[in-house]
């Protein structure tokens, strides 16, 4: 490993001196950010990967559902389409990507569009929808011709951006300077016990600007879920057997979650995004039932999206999956915090 980073570290310099450069030029004006009519939240990170995204763009629609007229605009990676999209009351992942359709079979009362150009899309998603309060965009802090009234940026407390390095070395897709264009940093995954000393050793460590906040939050797991009848739920106990299968960008936090819950934990992993096939099912059965072990089988919501085409298949096969949700828990007081400056912050935009 050690030599493949100093073969690749000159395309590492090359990746490093070209985003620099498309960075200057938004920063020094010579290309132009469009701004909005209404308040455009931007969620986003510095890395690829799981950074816990659309845990934080669930919790928004939470927070903002009440008093707003929420939309949510992504560019839907891994979809099997191009151009924009909005969403229909049934979400279908091949056409806008997994996540989107989890976030719209979650929320069936919100908007949720994909497309890559997002200013065409933002105005588009508002042509569509003309009672749109606030669209929170989902992974665009690298896209910086749309420029959004709040810009928050996730990292992981297991592999924060600071001691990451720029791609191909690392997983950061600008230069580690650049969360200085955010409002909020959350560090995400954190363990629930993270004291208050560590918090402030991280804050210092990050050296972030004055009008800058570092919030951090935690994943909380819920009872799972039968795909087929959600009605049916199943605790984790220490008297189950648990096939995990999953295809997510930093599946350990989940791991190790499972594993502390039941008798024993057999793992089967897939690419980020991966999109199932017949042959994969088979093998989930498979493996759920080797060394004449039962075991349950168990995967992640957004996983279970790219299950629903095949519900005909798993019923004609007697194939039980069950699910388990996750949300996104601030620390301590951070989430009193969060919710006083995104809601005071909103109600600026309007009165402005």
């Amino acid at each position: 490993m050690k030599y493949l980073k100093i073969l690749l570290f000159p395309f590492s310099i090359i990746y490093w001196a070209i985003t620099a450069l498309r960075n200057k030029m938004y920063d020094t004006g010579f290309y132009g950010s469009t701004d909005f009519d209404l308040p455009v939240i931007s969620v986003g990170n510095l890395s690829t990967g799981g950074t816990g995204k659309t845990p934080l763009i669930e919790y928004l629609i939470n927070l903002l559902i009440e008093n707003e007229t929420v939309g949510v605009l992504s560019r839907g990676y891994r979809r099997k389409t191009n151009g924009f999209f909005l969403s229909p009351n049934s979400p279908d992942p091949k056409i806008i990507g997994d996540e989107p359709a989890l976030l719209k079979w979650k929320n069936p009362q919100i908007e949720v569009a994909v497309g890559e150009e997002r200013v065409m899309a933002i105005a588009l998603l508002v042509g569509a929808n003309p009672d749109l309060s606030v669209i929170l965009l989902d992974d665009a802090f690298q896209h910086r011709a749309a420029r959004p009234w709040i810009s928050i940026i996730t990292t992981t407390y297991q592999l924060p951006f600071w001691k990451d390095k720029i791609l191909p070395i690392g997983n950061l897709r600008e230069a580690k300077s650049g969360f200085k264009r955010a409002n909020i940093i959350i560090v995400t995954n954190c363990p629930k016990t993270l004291s208050l000393e560590e918090k402030t050793d991280i804050k210092k460590t990050m050296n972030t600007l004055e009008n800058q906040y570092v919030l951090f939050s935690s994943i909380e797991y819920e009872i799972p879920f039968l795909l087929s009848n959600p009605s049916i739920k199943i605790s984790l106990n220490s008297a189950l057997n648990v096939l995990l299968f999953a295809g997510i960008g930093n599946p350990e936090m989940l791991k190790s979650h499972v594993q502390s819950k039941v008798k024993s934990l057999k793992w089967l992993g897939f690419s980020d995004h991966h999109w199932y096939s017949d042959r994969d099912i088979f093998k989930i059965e498979a493996d759920s039932k080797e060394d004449d072990i039962k075991r349950i089988i168990l995967t992640t919501e957004k996983d279970a999206i790219r299950f629903y085409e095949y519900m005909p298949l798993l019923k004609k096969e007697g194939i039980e999956i069950y699910v388990l949700p996750m949300k996104m828990q601030f620390l301590a007081n951070d989430g009193i915090l969060f919710d006083k400056l995104l809601k005071e912050s909103i109600a600026y935009f309007k009165e402005k």
